[in-house]
């Protein structure tokens, strides 16, 4: 068989297929049927596991500054694994370039 009709084959096959299973869906229930099946629903509330608001323990400004001197400074810069950088000194000045001034 040529390639052509091997392919033409696959689709006719996979759409037959696509009609098959869309008619072995079962119907829909009629909505105005007073009497027709309807899924069972269960309420959970939108609040369920709420935890209200605590205020939290403001500790004094020595023992936070004290605990940062221990760890060797602040924005974690602990001592051993970063040093600030450093400066050498103010930048010599620019050559002028042609016309510049």
């Amino acid at each position: 068989m040529h390639r052509w009709l091997r392919a033409a084959l696959a689709v006719q096959l996979l759409a037959w297929t696509a009609v098959l299973a869309e008619n072995q869906r079962p119907a829909a229930a009629d909505p105005a049927d007073p009497k027709a099946p309807v899924p069972e629903t269960k309420y959970q509330s939108a609040l369920e596991g709420y935890q209200p608001y605590e205020e939290t323990r403001l500790r004094d400004w020595r023992e936070a500054n004290d605990e940062a001197g221990a760890l060797g400074g602040h924005m974690g810069q602990v001592r051993g694994r970063a040093q600030a950088p450093q400066h050498a000194g103010p930048k010599a000045p620019r050559p002028m370039v042609g016309g510049e001034r």
